[in-house]
């Protein structure tokens, strides 16, 4: 039973973790994917509007 408590507090840190990189990588992705479609479109727009995002 013990083992299974510290290995429960350890997953509970371990997620916090990952919780804020998630969040950061959620927050980047959108503007990125743009860019990424703006280049071989050949659209300004698209990649100068997601860049200063």
């Amino acid at each position: 039973m013990i083992f299974l408590l510290i290995g429960l507090q350890e997953a509970q840190q371990d997620f916090s973790a990952v919780w804020g990189e998630a969040l950061i990588a959620t927050a980047l992705m959108p503007p990125l994917c743009t860019a990424g479609f703006g280049i071989p479109a050949g659209n300004a727009h698209y990649f100068l509007a997601a860049i200063s995002a």
